[in-house]
């Protein structure tokens, strides 16, 4: 994927607007830029990472914490073997009636594991040993772009899509005719994002309601 600076993408934003800077000023730009990005990110998983758990497996350990850099874990290694993932505790449990109590020193290695929301998960048998190197891989969070120079590595589609996904968050907040071309204009995209989406089941509503941002202060 292409590197793509701050600077461009505003460019493009502000092509849209007309380079109505007055009225849409750079850091309320900037904001929705960010909120763009990080919103795509967590719908498509565009940026993800492998992070390794402080400390590595502990003996006869069940429960582990997802890693600070994973916002959302999406496959767990032992030893760099991925395990099978369980949709749920329940589903483990159906499955596997001692899960609780199995260690390897009676089934063998770690072969499964099974979320707890998104900032814990356990491991199936647990390692009677320990020791053994324990990873995570999932989404990242979204460095904030900040000054002009400040760079992404973002495919050319999805810088698209912030571009348009930051005018339409602009222009849902006017009336009249431009409020009816953001509303098209957001449905189309949201249409698009439907067939991107890294989820299953994933439910788009209509508008994405939140707190009115504001531009920062002092910057």
């Amino acid at each position: 994927m292409p590197w793509i600076n701050l600077a461009s993408i505003e460019a493009n934003v502000w092509d849209k607007l007309d380079n109505n800077q007055l009225e849409f000023p750079e850091p309320q730009v900037r904001l929705v830029i960010n909120e763009g990005l990080r919103r795509l990110n967590l719908l498509t998983a565009f940026s993800q990472n492998t992070v390794p758990v402080v400390g590595n497996t502990v003996a006869n350990q069940l429960v582990y914490t997802t890693p600070n850099e994973i916002i959302i874990p999406m496959s767990v290694y032992v030893e760099e073997r991925e395990l099978s993932k369980e949709g749920s505790l329940w589903e483990l449990s159906q499955r596997h009636r001692n899960w609780t109590v199995d260690t390897t020193a009676t089934l063998g290695p770690t072969r499964r594991w099974a979320p707890i929301g998104l900032t814990q998960f356990v491991i199936h048998p647990m390692d009677a040993v320990g020791g053994r190197i324990l990873e995570v891989q999932g989404v990242s969070p979204i460095v904030p772009l900040v000054k002009q120079n400040d760079v992404i590595n973002l495919d050319n589609e999805f810088a698209d899509i912030v571009v348009d996904y930051s005018y339409t968050r602009l222009l849902l907040k006017e009336t009249g005719k431009s409020f009816q071309n953001a509303a098209r204009l957001r449905s189309e995209m949201i249409r698009k994002l439907k067939t991107m989406t890294a989820w299953e089941d994933m439910i788009f509503p209509a508008y994405f309601l939140e707190k009115q941002l504001e531009p920062s202060r002092g910057r």
